[in-house]
């Protein structure tokens, strides 16, 4: 049996487009067109704030399911309750919009449903929507219109009672479309004409019809529709494309729409026998679903000598669906009935139809969205708001956890790709993820191969660097160096796995605190010693400053590796430190403070700033940036700290209290490590100075490796690149940044402080400005 359900999953990912990975979600019934995923490590309950990654707005309800694909999320959309629709697209990492885009407008009504209820379908490059209304577009992924057509100007009208809600799917290259639907339109257009069904490939580059092949049927009425989505099957070699409806399953040639074989599961025949469930394929079987609560049945289809010879191995009569489409997953049958009977799903054999449990779920609304298994769980959704993760597979009905949302009505089938369930509600798509559980997308750069990821600074034209040998090194063997401009004029900064300036110290120190007086280009470092500041352990193994701040004659030291960052503070410049007892435990893994002026002088407002890259710990690269704040009064309270959620739709910052839904604040994949943010006010410009995660050296980029300098006119962005580079002319260190006190009052001209060659050294930059 094993041996079958691993072929089956073999085929299905032969099926899928080249670029999709199977962690993601790239049409509406999952990677192998069942409901199904290989997806694990999935929570299996979450609360208001638990386990919650990211909520973002929608514009209105639909019963498309997003799908997700290479990092993108894509998601069909009324606007309010219409008559305008949208595609749109979103981060998965942070749920930030990327774009949106108007489609069309239809002021048709139908029960039940909308103009928004087909789900898109992407190939890791590009992403096609289709619409009830007919309106079939094709976007890149950046939002770029590839081409559009209308499949009801072009064919007549889609005329089902319920509005038309076939999803396209893609396979080999092509773009297939299914209308199954009443000779006759229920509503405008009218028709010249009985109308055909059909069912079409197009070329998804073009949108050109590749072949259109005719569905003809001997059903009437309402019997002759479908709302279902055609799949793909594979068996001896060869691929099928398969649909139901209209009282037959028809297999179909992918290549020329030539109609392969067909079975007649409806012979008797009555007006009201459409389909609304898809067909589902496993183990070699087909599963497939009556009208109305009248049965599931099991066809085993003809052998290659007899291809008609399709016959029905077992039938299951109830409780039975209506609207949900069977799930297949791990070698079982699952069928929920989640109208009637109590609202039941049934776990079943599919070689034999044994029922292995059953059970109620219950609930206050309709079950008509469809089952979603993974993680050895089943995920249930219904029309109310009302949730429940069930086991899936064993000899027993168990709900693990319930839960529910006001966001109602609901009708999409929940999504699941890169460790993280994603629930479409009326209002909002849902991210839900375990914590700790950063999602990180394959590495990749934004504007060409090693290139920065933001366009060029409008204000800074570049940097001209001082001389290499015009470098100024002091405190060899300590690195790190967070600094800050204190209340009496100096410099305070902290070294790791070192021992600090001349004199140094006997001990070498995981953290030590320093004092440096006087100017970029003649300084003397001071060690301050402090039993309750100093920290011993080497690398990950010893606790180590990221960030430094006074604020208010208060010396703040934000500390990493402490499981997953700390705060401590220092009445009298460092000598002795007192340390929260709360730490930052998701993601800010190397936090650093924004500096401004002298003791926080020419701060922009009452608030402190806080970022990091979003990693649990300070050694693995991220995705992103985040970003926290606090009332600078209230830096010692972890319950005043409010987390960069993204912008609103008037371009300003939005926060949350909530750690779980942080949303990026800087991007760029694979890419963002440690670094420190600076404002200069000469410019009136915030400088964030960002070392690149990856050395050719064995000790990493101390001694070899690239940094870029960002800046934004406000502490949020928008970023631009002011320096960029992937293999600096020295080490840049660890981390650097530029210290405010270093910095000239017209702002051109800044000294840059790194721990390049394992050492506190400092360089000359001048600004080229933009006159």
């Amino acid at each position: 049996m094993k041996e079958r359900i691993y072929l089956w999953v073999i085929l299905a990912t032969l099926v899928m487009p080249a670029c999709i990975r199977a962690t993601d979600w790239p049409q509406w019934r999952g990677p192998f067109f069942n409901g199904s995923t290989d997806e694990t490590d999935l929570p299996d309950s979450w609360g208001e704030t638990e386990n919650v990654v990211w909520i973002s707005p929608l514009p209105g309800p639909s019963g498309a399911t997003p799908v997700i694909c290479n990092g993108r999320i894509f998601v069909s959309s009324m606007v309010g309750k219409g008559p305008g629709f949208v595609a749109l697209s979103f981060d998965t990492r942070d749920g930030r919009k990327l774009w949106e885009r108007p489609i069309g407008s239809d002021s048709r009504r139908y029960p039940r449903n909308n103009m928004a209820s087909p789900s898109p379908v992407a190939d890791g490059e590009n992403v096609f929507f289709l619409y009830g209304s007919g309106d079939l577009v094709a976007f890149d992924y950046e939002g770029n219109e590839l081409w559009s057509r209308n499949i009801q100007t072009e064919y007549g009208n889609l005329a089902l009672k319920f509005g038309y809600s076939s999803s396209p799917f893609l396979y080999g290259g092509k773009l297939f479309i299914l209308v199954i639907r009443r000779v006759k339109p229920y509503q405008r257009p009218e028709a010249d004409g009985p109308l055909d069904s059909y069912m079409m490939a197009l070329d998804p580059q073009t949108g050109e019809t590749l072949w259109k092949q005719p569905r003809p049927t001997n059903a009437f009425d309402e019997g002759m529709e479908t709302y279902s989505t055609p799949i793909p099957f594979v068996r001896a070699g060869r691929t099928e494309i398969l649909n139901t409806g209209a009282d037959f399953i028809t297999a179909h040639d992918p290549d020329t729409g030539t109609e392969l074989w067909r079975f007649e599961y409806q012979t008797a025949k009555v007006r009201d026998s459409r389909v609304i469930p898809s067909l589902v394929a496993g183990d070699g079987l087909i599963f497939g679903t009556r009208h109305k609560h009248n049965g599931v049945f099991v066809v085993e289809p003809g052998g290659q000598d007899n291809p008609s010879g399709a016959r029905i191995v077992w039938e299951f009569d109830t409780p039975v669906p209506d609207c949900s489409t069977p799930l297949f997953y791990r070698g079982r049958l699952y069928v929920l009935d989640g109208i009637k009977n109590g609202k039941v799903v049934t776990c079943l054999d599919p070689k034999t139809g044994r029922q292995f449990w059953q059970g109620k779920i219950g609930g206050r609304g309709p079950w008509r969205a469809s089952l979603t298994g993974a993680d050895g769980k089943l995920y249930c959704i219904n029309e109310t708001g009302e949730i429940i993760v069930l086991a899936a597979g064993g000899d027993e009905f168990k709900i693990l956890f319930e839960t529910k949302t006001d966001e109602t009505p609901i009708q999409s089938s929940i999504a699941v790709a890169n460790g993280r369930l994603f629930i479409r509600t009326a209002k909002n798509l849902h991210c839900i993820g375990k914590e700790g559980r950063p999602h990180r997308a394959a590495p990749t750069a934004l504007h060409g191969q090693g290139g920065a990821p933001y366009p060029p600074s409008p204000m800074i034209k570049g940097i001209e660097w001082a001389p290499v040998e015009t470098i100024i090194r002091r405190a060899s063997g300590s690195d790190n160096w967070p600094i800050t401009w204190a209340d009496d004029g100096n410099l305070y900064s902290a070294y790791g796995d070192g021992w600090g300036f001349e004199p140094k110290t006997k001990k070498k120190l995981s953290l030590g605190i320093v004092k440096i007086i006087g100017s970029p280009t003649d300084f003397q470092g001071v060690n301050v010693r402090t039993e309750t500041g100093e920290r011993i352990g080497q690398g990950a193994n010893g606790a180590k400053a990221s960030g430094m701040l006074m604020v208010d004659g208060v010396l703040y030291m934000l500390v990493r590796n402490t499981g997953n960052s700390q705060v401590a503070w220092s009445n009298d410049h460092g000598k002795s430190w007192t340390w929260c007892n709360w730490k930052f435990q998701a993601g800010f893994g190397a936090p650093a403070f924004l500096n401004f002026g002298r003791n926080y002088a020419g701060a922009r407002d009452r608030f402190v700033y806080i970022y990091s890259h979003n990693a649990e710990t300070a050694y693995d690269p991220a995705d992103e940036m985040v970003m926290a704040r606090v009332p600078k009064s209230e830096i010692r309270n972890r319950s005043a700290y409010e987390f960069f959620k993204g912008l609103d739709d008037s371009g300003r910052p939005a926060w949350t209290e909530n750690i779980r839904r942080r949303g990026a604040v800087f991007t760029n994949p694979g890419n963002c490590y440690r670094s420190q943010v600076s404002y200069n006010a000469g410019l009136n410009r915030y400088l964030w100075c960002q070392v690149l995660p990856t050395s050719k050296h064995p000790q990493g980029m101390r001694f070899q490796g690239g940094f870029g300098i960002y800046d934004a006119p406000e502490p949020w962005g928008p970023w631009t690149t002011v320096f960029y580079t992937v293999e600096w002319d020295v080490g840049p260190g660890e981390t650097n940044s530029f210290p405010t006190r270093w910095i000239s009052d017209d702002g051109r001209t800044c000294h840059l402080v790194f721990s390049g060659d394992d050492h506190f050294s400092v360089r000359k930059a001048t600004l080229k400005v933009t006159e």
